[in-house]
């Protein structure tokens, strides 16, 4: 039923996880298609990775973060290659942390160098060969402090999870310094980073535990979700990676309730699915979470070492608005 390698590695419970039981939500999971990963160095194998993209010619590309690399698969999960190897050279990677990937197919990569002080972007052909980098540690306007989540616009600009600087940085493909912004009363410690077809930017927030709306430019729109270790849809515990349908609405990972949460684009907790363990369709600290064209949703469960991808969910309605969603907030 499940084609691809089932997880075979230790289990990491992280300490605010718990189970989610069916009862907690309001619709019913979305299918499982298939999964892939186990815990190792092997082609096809991961070392807790935190983040994917998918490009638009059936390409899957999975930041391999204590593997010091990239790994490129088909969507159906096929091995194609990797590249990397731990190191501050071109090609080479600290930890990575974001993955990203424009029209024509280049992918960007975010990098933290804990032990080696670095911070930078990298970014490369889909098949792995070196065109340019940018960005080192600090807090200056081209400089990063662990950039995570990374989102292209349609416009080229590339929008950076700048997570110890407490902002969203903006960035040509040439990685050119385009912009700034910090919401300081409302944004600290972002994660990862979405736009929907509208153009509006939404913000995992996992110092806030939610999750921010804004325009382009940075304005505040609107706030998805509160901290509560309740099992309700739309409670967070520790939210994480972000990603938006064809129709907009807006996925979100919880790794400390091992689930994904799905609002509307008003902000409208619809449903949510998941729970603790390494059978399939389980999470333990789900992270990125991507989409693609034809609304297959691609999570990486990052302590299970795996990909797993499911099917466009049925998504109710709820009795929730998104003025009683704001109203926590103002």
């Amino acid at each position: 039923m499940f084609p691809k390698r089932l997880f075979h590695g230790s289990i990491l419970m992280f300490a605010l996880a718990c189970t989610v039981g069916a009862s907690a939500a309001i619709a019913q999971a979305p299918p499982l298609l298939l999964q892939w990963g186990s815990y190792g160095a092997g082609p096809g194998q991961f070392d807790n990775p935190q983040s994917l993209a998918v490009d638009g010619q059936g390409h899957v590309f999975v930041g391999d973060t204590y593997n010091h690399r990239v790994e490129k698969f088909t969507t159906g999960g096929d091995f194609l290659l990797a590249w990397g190897v731990y190191g501050t050279g071109d090609g080479q990677f600290g930890d990575p942390l974001g993955v990203a990937v424009d029209a024509a197919g280049n992918v960007y990569v975010s990098e933290d160098g804990a032990s080696i002080d670095f911070e930078r972007i990298q970014k490369f052909t889909s098949d792995s060969l070196f065109i340019t980098t940018w960005g080192s540690r600090g807090s200056g306007n081209d400089q990063l402090y662990f950039p995570e989540g990374m989102a292209l616009a349609p416009s080229g600009v590339l929008y950076v999870a700048d997570m110890y600087n407490n902002r969203i940085v903006e960035f040509g493909q040439d990685g050119r310094y385009l912009g700034q912004w910090n919401d300081p009363s409302r944004l600290g410690s972002p994660t990862d980073v979405a736009i929907d077809k509208s153009g509006y930017i939404y913000v995992v927030n996992l110092g806030y535990r939610n999750v921010l709306k804004y325009t382009s430019d940075g304005s505040y729109v609107g706030t998805f979700g509160t901290y509560s270790l309740n099992t309700d849809p739309g409670d967070f515990v520790a939210p994480w990676g972000c990603a938006v349908d064809s129709d907009g609405n807006l996925y979100v990972t919880d790794e400390g309730r091992n689930v994904v949460e799905v609002f509307n684009s008003s902000g409208t907790p619809l449903m949510q699915w998941g729970s603790a363990g390494p059978a399939p369709g389980q999470f333990n600290q789900p992270h990125g979470i991507r989409i693609d064209s034809t609304n297959r949703i691609y999570v990486v469960d990052y302590r299970n070492n795996r990909i797993e991808v499911f099917g466009r969910p049925t998504v109710p309605t709820h009795n929730r608005t998104w003025g009683a969603v704001k109203a926590q907030y103002r």
